[in-house]
């Protein structure tokens, strides 16, 4: 740790004679990152200090990840607050992570004649950088320059053993909300509620049921729920009960004895096994047969087993997790799913929220898929340009956060824009979009307009039948449905 005076030294190294007006202002706020803050609000202290020192209209603390250069998580205010919907400068991030030393750059907003100016630092040795020091003036006040590109660097000196600190000790038994917010991000109420639930059943070690449509990050909410638990330390296997064909079910999940079917070689371990000590995830819990189902309820009540082809009962000791975009008291009283293991199962229950829930979401999530994604490919992006903005908030979502960063990752491929345009979206994201101009608005009307009639006239000469509707349009009936929602067009049930 370095000492008080070392600090102060430090300081006077980076900055010249000529500022010696912030030098005392430095000095007096380096109290302030002292190992043993919160992440929080070690990063509010360090946002704080960077206003104290350049007129800038924003700030941000930039986290980058441990093992590789992706962004793990951005922290963005103005004087006022937190700005969740801002975008940072994702070619000046790109630049830093390459070449490990701070910059000062000159942007112009699209659709505007304002000139930004940035000042960005890393924090860390190059390689290893830890963290990026974010300033940007919108051209209001005085433009940043090479002294405030030195006091931010001088502030990153300051705050590498701090930062290191703080972030070694969000990796306690009981997790911490701001990795949680690495995970599911966005400040809506719906995903606030959702985070506070996570903590909440983290700390417990009871049986978790989590619902929720395709996309919604179920399986994120499983991880964080263990690496907020006490079996954080072992391990957590997880397992898509749709994505096995069921007679290959049993033995993924129970394992299996040499000779116990043609091919089996050798003795296998299971899915249930293999989690012992720690947190087995059963995602689309709702697709195991009955006859499964039985077996997996005997785990859950005398937490022992037996492998296939097997006769000894081996013991078990895991947290089960499972997860279901299915209703599964329907399928209860439908008699497809077993009522003794659905309240076993659904001990402690959690919903995680669909994106046209939580609206206020799209842009921060749309943002942080552009900078991870944009570092990762080499992509210089400055952002997302204010036509694409509207079509990401106009258009439904309903594959969900999954389905908003595949449609980021093709707009960079496909893009060659410094911005992230449009054009690049999908072409279903585009018809959401009602245009920025007469033209823009004409074209896509008329399209929208011939697609929702071609759907419309399937339907009718179909007289309501949407498997026979799909049939003639040559797609399946889910995707048909999917349209008809997306078009605002009106679903009847079959």
């Amino acid at each position: 740790m370095m000492k008080t005076n070392d600090n102060h030294a430090a300081v006077k190294r980076a900055i010249p004679e000529s500022a010696g007006n912030l030098l005392a202002r430095i000095v007096r706020a380096a109290a302030a990152l002292r190992p043993g803050q919160n992440l929080d609000v070690l990063r509010r202290n360090l946002i704080g200090l960077l206003f104290d020192v350049a007129p800038a209209s924003r700030a941000a603390v930039v986290l980058i990840a441990t093992n590789s250069l992706d962004v793990e998580s951005t922290c963005i205010w103005d004087k006022t607050g937190p700005l969740p919907l801002n975008t940072l400068d994702a070619g000046v991030i790109h630049r830093i992570l390459e070449e490990g030393v701070g910059h000062i750059a000159r942007r112009s907003a699209p659709d505007c004649d304002s000139h930004h100016s940035i000042v960005a630092v890393p924090i860390g040795e190059f390689p290893r950088i830890t963290a990026i020091l974010y300033m940007e003036s919108d051209g209001a006040e005085a433009p940043l320059d090479t002294h405030h590109l030195e006091c931010a660097n001088a502030i990153a000196a300051i705050a590498a053993h701090p930062l290191e600190h703080a972030r070694n000790s969000c990796l306690t038994p009981t997790g911490s909300v701001d990795q949680l917010k690495n995970k599911l991000i966005g400040e809506s109420p719906a995903i606030r509620q959702a985070r506070t639930s996570i903590h909440r059943i983290a700390e417990s070690d009871s049986t978790a049921l989590i619902s929720g449509e395709s996309g919604t990050g179920k399986e994120l909410a499983a991880q964080a729920i263990h690496s907020g638990s006490l079996r954080a330390k072992c391990p957590f296997v997880a397992l898509n009960c749709a994505a096995v064909a069921d007679t290959l079910l049993e033995s993924e999940l129970f394992g299996y004895e040499r000779g116990a079917f043609t091919g089996a070689t050798a003795q296998t371990r299971g899915k249930i096994e293999l989690a012992n000590k720690g947190t087995l995830f059963l995602d689309e819990v709702g697709e195991l047969p009955l006859a499964l189902q039985a077996k997996l309820l005997r785990v859950l009540q005398e937490r022992e087993f037996e492998r296939v082809g097997g006769r000894t009962a081996i013991k078990v000791d895991l947290r089960l997790i499972s997860a279901t975009n299915r209703n599964l008291r329907e399928m209860v009283a439908e008699g497809r799913f077993r009522s003794d293991l659905f309240f076993r199962l659904n001990v402690v229950p959690l919903k995680m929220p669909p994106l046209r829930e939580r609206p206020e979401d799209i842009l921060p999530l749309a943002t942080h898929f552009l900078h991870q994604r944009a570092t990762a490919m080499s992509r210089a992006v400055n952002g997302i340009s204010p036509r694409a903005r509207s079509a990401f908030l106009a258009y439904g979502w309903p594959g969900n956060v999954r389905e908003l960063q595949n449609a980021v990752e093709r707009a960079l491929v496909l893009g060659q824009s410094s911005w992230l345009e449009l054009e690049d979206l999908p072409e279903e994201v585009v018809e959401a979009h009602t245009g920025s101009s007469e033209d823009d608005a004409g074209y896509h009307a008329m399209v929208l307009d011939s697609k929702r009639r071609i759907l419309r006239n399937a339907v009718d000469e179909a007289r309501g039948q949407y498997v026979e509707a799909a049939r003639s349009l040559g797609i399946n009936v889910k995707y048909l449905h999917r349209l008809m929602r997306n078009y605002n067009l009106k679903v009847d049930s079959d």
